[in-house]
């Protein structure tokens, strides 16, 4: 039986799908939800976001807030499964 023509035919006229470039991540990286960019490769590049940027945003103070830091596998950040 021939799937190929029915699922042709449904999919004239339709708008196609735009396939976006992969993002490689490094091995190893720092992350945080709000962060502009996906991932920062080093801690320089990461309190220069976060103490210039996001803090001030925030209105929180970098001097005084604490800073938690959580071990991530690459496939959560990959898949977006950073709620749990």
């Amino acid at each position: 039986q021939d799937y190929v023509g029915p699922v042709k035919e449904s999919m004239m006229g339709k708008e196609k799908v735009v396939m976006e470039e992969p993002v490689l991540l490094p091995d190893t990286a720092i992350w945080h939800p709000v962060a502009p960019d996906m991932v920062f490769e080093n801690n320089e590049k990461y309190f220069q976001w976060y103490n210039n940027e996001h803090c001030p945003d925030a209105g929180i103070d970098p001097k005084t807030a604490p800073t938690v830091g959580i071990i991530l596998q690459k496939s959560h950040i990959n898949t977006k499964d950073d709620t749990h």
